[in-house]
């Protein structure tokens, strides 16, 4: 179905969602609050995909079993192929719960219950040699064995099966960010996956005809059992049982990988929980609600529907938010708080695990494996924490949300003190250089809340604010020319360089001009922000750094002095020698001048009423090859100096931009051609599309963010042709080597490119 319906995004902010990109996976949470708030339901052209993302309208299409139906295929990343016929998340009424029926002895109260010693001495097992061992990951050596082993249990399998089942499992997990689709060894695992089962499936059914018992609870014996009355095809056993084991382990393991990440987040919940156990059970069903393991669902309408004024046409595919709907204020007071006194009824119940008739059947064994989990963890901690370490790793499945990779380490307190300590990083330059997605890319990137301790004015229409993290924790380590995003609650997310000192790992300040015709981030900084409040941040990512050099010409303009003023610091510290000319329109309206006093004639103040423009040709006039030259301020200044360091050697210029440098006309102003060769697929790109919209909308993921050339998220590697170069990251030695592009901006000087994709 293709819809002729307008994207329902009002007030001027530009929402968008994708499922399967980036954003979805990594930090949904942003945007799943601008979807409720601002679009609350949504239409993605490019997937022809609605979207529902608030708790009320989440719920009510959980239960339309009328006129939402979980079609077969509906999914978002090809899940529901994985598996045969007898699919039950695939089915409808009446079938639906005949297959729901086969399988429910299964998930009987007292079965469950039953359950409960073997989970809990497999989790002590794990733990305790986790703990003998000081660390490990958490995913790979409790998550997944823990659910499996209990997986085992419930299909009536033997546990020396596991090891198959978890390595098979995280095969059949992988996906590719932004393509649609199981790919190709994830296929070849679900084959092989089935094979196993099948076989066996027909070993139990000989073991039974032999006479073994043929009416224990486990799921094997209920599907086999069916087929021998007639209730199940026979081609449905294997589909059946795989969707049995496959949903048994992926959203419990999930689940216990955000546990111990909220843990983390929250260090002060270990000591809490391990002095109040009784509030175990709290915490999980907070975790369930604060970043659940199960993200959306797709249905499909067999009639038009209306919410919110907004036609939804028959036969349309509809995802809903569960991950959002646990995070509606409108349901859920403080939703980015996470509250472990939280209490939960049916008017605010966890949709996590669904409503209805399609609500999962294993949800009681998820929670009571995660309880015991955490349970045994708080009692070996002996004093320690768990602490997560290294580089944690997602899932790439979009339905799932929880950890692939998850490193932890046992932590003392003075242990961890040293840790931290160890992590104050002396002050110093980067001595290598490195690619634009090094520098914006990290799939762990810290975000907490933090709280204003100060807020001063530094200049006319320039507030300095000093951030501290709300839970009193150190925050992260960073380096000169880094910058954070400050999330903002309904105003727009927006990035303000560091301008404080490295060294300082409890405070971040940041720099903030006025500016009335931004996106408004700016406005309510200065506005309605004040001191005491509690805001958001995300990062730091450094995507100007300082490079090593003998001298360094800083020129600054306007607010362009933030990111400077660490730069100056870190110089400073190294010893080399260094200048600093800084411009504005008018002295009052220049911040951080006291503070640059301190430096007595190195620093020369040039306020533009009184001295007019900084004298660039006396600056840069004659190329200095020992002395590195750092810009950073308004665009007729970059490209002022830009100009002027054309005959400079070709590393000497570092410029950072805080909006897209204006696009001239393209070199080649026609349609081309673009050859992805990994996909081997051949696109044409219109003089009015980008490459990445092309690209896109084949179904090829590629990372992207800015959408105007200034993150160098989406770079990427240029195998043939010659890229018109139109972004503001790449220098000029990157432009002429031709080898990368930032597609969402860059175009073709020559009719064909080759692209890595």
């Amino acid at each position: 179905m293709t819809s002729t319906s307008l994207n329902p995004v009002r007030e001027g902010l530009h929402v968008f969602y994708d499922p399967l990109s980036y954003a979805a996976y990594d930090h949904p949470y942003e945007v799943y609050r601008q979807l409720r708030d601002h679009a609350p339901v949504y239409y993605n052209a490019r997937r022809d995909l609605w979207v529902v993302s608030r708790y009320e309208d989440v719920k009510a299409c959980l239960r339309n079993h009328e006129q939402m139906v979980n079609a077969l295929g509906n999914d978002m990343d090809g899940t529901h192929a994985s598996y045969g016929a007898g699919n039950l998340i695939a089915q409808d009424q009446p079938h639906h719960t005949v297959l729901r029926n086969v399988v429910r002895p299964s998930f009987a109260a007292r079965e469950i219950l039953a359950m409960e010693a073997h989970i809990r001495g497999l989790a002590r097992e794990l733990l305790a040699g986790l703990r003998e061992r000081g660390g490990g990951d958490f995913a790979t050596d409790v998550a997944l064995p823990l659910v499996i082993g209990a997986s085992m249990r419930l299909m009536g399998m033997p546990q020396s099966d596991s090891p198959f089942w978890q390595e098979h499992l995280l095969r059949s997990m992988a996906r590719t960010v932004g393509r649609f689709g199981v790919p190709e060894d994830a296929a070849h695992s679900n084959h092989e996956t089935e094979e196993h089962l099948a076989e066996f499936v027909r070993r139990r059914r000989l073991d039974i005809e032999a006479g073994a018992p043929g009416d224990t609870p486990d799921v094997i014996t209920q599907v086999l059992l069916a087929v021998a009355d007639g209730t199940l095809d026979e081609q449905e056993q294997i589909g059946l049982a795989h969707l049995v084991l496959s949903a048994s382990i992926d959203a419990p393991a999930a689940l216990l990988t955000n546990c111990i990440a909220v843990l983390d987040k929250f260090p002060g919940l270990q000591g809490h929980l391990h002095d109040h156990p009784d509030l175990v059970q709290n915490f999980v069903e907070e975790t369930l609600r604060y970043d659940g393991p199960a993200k959306n669902l797709c249905r499909q309408t067999t009639a038009d529907i209306t919410l919110h004024g907004i036609a939804i046409p028959a036969d349309s595919r509809v995802m809903v938010l569960m991950g959002s709907a646990s995070r509606d204020e409108r349901v859920y007071p403080d939703p980015d708080t996470f509250d472990l006194l939280r209490t939960f009824d049916a008017g605010n119940k966890i949709l996590t695990f669904g409503e209805g008739i399609h609500s999962c059947m294993g949800a009681p064994i998820a929670r009571m494996t995660a309880r015991i989990a955490v349970e045994e963890l708080i009692a070996c901690l002996d004093g320690a924490e768990l602490r997560v370490v290294g580089t944690p790793q997602r899932w790439a499945k979009q339905m799932v949300r929880g950890f692939a990779s998850l490193p932890v380490q046992f932590l003392t307190a003075g242990q961890e003190q040293a840790a931290r300590t160890e992590l104050v990083p002396e002050v110093h330059i980067e001595r290598t250089r490195q690619r634009t997605t090094q520098l914006t890319l990290d799939t762990r990137e810290f975000e907490t809340d933090v709280r204003v301790g100060a807020k001063e004015t530094a200049a006319d229409g320039v507030v300095a604010l000093t951030l501290h993290a709300a839970d009193g924790q150190p925050l992260p380590a960073w380096e000169p020319g880094a910058h954070v995003d400050l999330i903002l609650g309904s105003a727009a997310t927006r990035q303000y360089s560091l301008c404080g000192d490295p060294a300082d790992r409890h405070t971040f300040r940041l720099g903030v001009l006025r500016d009335p015709n931004g996106s408004g981030g700016s406005l309510h900084v200065h506005d309605q922000l004040k001191e005491g409040d509690t805001v958001r941040i995300r990062g730091p990512r450094n995507n100007f750094p300082l490079v090593e050099a003998e001298r360094y010409l800083f020129i600054a303009g306007g607010i362009g002095i933030t990111p400077i003023l660490a730069m100056l610091r870190a110089a400073e510290a190294a010893g080399a020698g260094w200048q600093l000319v800084y411009g504005g329109r008018q002295r009052v309206s220049m911040a951080f001048l006291d503070e640059l006093a301190g430096y007595g004639d190195r620093v020369t103040v040039w306020p533009q009423d009184e001295k007019g423009f900084i004298d660039l040709d006396g600056l840069l006039g004659v190329p200095q090859p020992d002395t590195k030259v750092y810009c950073c301020g308004p665009e007729p200044l970059l490209a002022a100096v830009e100009q002027k360091c054309a005959a400079w050697p070709r590393e000497a210029l570092h410029v950072e931009r805080f909006v897209a440098k204006p696009l001239s006309e393209p070199v080649l102003n026609e349609a081309f051609e673009v050859h992805l060769a990994q996909s081997d697929l051949t696109l044409s790109v219109s003089p009015d599309r980008s490459i990445l919209a092309a690209v896109e909308e084949a179904g090829i993921g590629v990372l992207s963010s800015c959408q105007e050339g200034t993150c160098g998220t989406c770079e990427t590697t240029v195998l043939e042709g010659e890229p018109d170069h139109r972004d503001s990251v790449l220098d000029s030695a990157a432009r002429e080597a031709g080898d990368r592009m930032m597609i969402c901006v860059s175009r073709s000087c020559t009719k064909r490119l080759v692209l890595d994709l």
